[in-house]
């Protein structure tokens, strides 16, 4: 229903304006929470963003048309939910086996020596810095790789669903891009992923600090955000051209470049906007979750 009410150009533009004030709102609220110098920053974010919004208005106008494009192309193809859902359920196994091993990995059982006395302590193992360290961004590498995978097999068949002229399509469009992605495209897919996985390593230690309450970290978090963001838009278009033009990541990123120049606002800010939509929408579909349960679940009154 989400999808079919985005194909409507102003319940497009309604949504991402609901996000973006959601946005602003959130860097209001964090500077009610803070104080002196910190507080005065959040503010002063908010107020940037609001400028940037009134001077990126035309960009996220087009933001909009291309969401709802976007929208419409999924909806022609709701063979696209099917594949990224049996694209994840390995994931699913896969999460496991990392709750698994990262706990085997940083844990020893120490039993005492005394046969008589049945108990064992744990203790942390001298491997587990290293260990942890490992398998946190092998999680963040596997997690880059089935977003690239998911970006292939959405991009590639909206399309072929777009360019109505394309010759030799397959009969089910979403299996073809997922067979190409896990095969020949493996390679330029894996150095995507090896990017976003850097990059949420990065962010992940920026977040592990109390930044919020310091005026260098809620700067060096500002930029890291805004380096994050774009590099990240960079290779998921070098990615959606490696889709198109059938060359490797490294080759498209001449490509990518050149479209950059002709319009590097436009598609940052429909990258962005794209990304915080569907971020937003799964915070809110979380949420209907969380309380839907409540609901029936309230014991009776006396």
């Amino acid at each position: 229903g989400w999808i079919l009410a985005l194909q409507k150009p102003a319940i497009s533009r309604l949504t991402v304006g609901l996000t973006l004030a959601a946005k602003v709102a959130f860097l209001v609220y964090l500077g009610t929470q803070t104080v002196g110098t910190a507080s005065l920053l959040f503010y002063a974010f908010a107020v940037i963003a609001c400028l940037l919004i009134y001077r990126l208005r035309a960009a996220i106008e087009l933001s909009c048309k291309l969401i709802s494009e976007s929208a419409c192309g999924l909806s022609a193809n709701p063979g696209i939910v099917g594949t990224c859902v049996l694209a994840y359920l390995p994931y699913i196994g896969y999460v496991f086996l990392f709750m698994t091993f990262a706990a085997a990995s940083a844990l020893n059982f120490v039993f005492t020596p005394d046969p008589t006395l049945r108990s064992c302590r744990v203790e942390l193992s001298g491997t587990a810095t290293a260990g942890v360290r490992f398998i946190i961004f092998h999680f963040l590498w596997v997690t880059g790789m089935l977003a690239q995978i998911r970006l292939m097999v959405v991009s590639g068949t909206i399309g072929t669903w777009y360019f109505q002229k394309t010759e030799n399509v397959p009969k089910y469009p979403s299996l073809f891009w997922l067979k190409t992605a896990l095969t020949t495209s493996g390679g330029s897919l894996t150095v995507g992923a090896t990017v976003s996985a850097v990059v949420e390593w990065i962010k992940m230690k920026a977040n592990a600090k109390c930044w919020c309450f310091s005026p260098a970290g809620i700067i060096a978090k500002a930029v890291i955000c805004c380096f994050a963001a774009l590099i990240m838009a960079i290779t998921r278009m070098c990615t959606v051209v490696h889709v198109f033009t059938g060359d490797s990541f490294c080759a498209s990123k001449d490509k990518t470049m050149a479209l950059l120049k002709r319009n590097f606002v436009g598609g940052v800010v429909t990258e962005t906007i794209s990304k915080m939509l569907f971020n937003f929408a799964g915070y809110l579909f979380s949420v209907a979750l969380t309380c839907a349960p409540g609901r029936g679940t309230r014991p009776p009154t006396r």
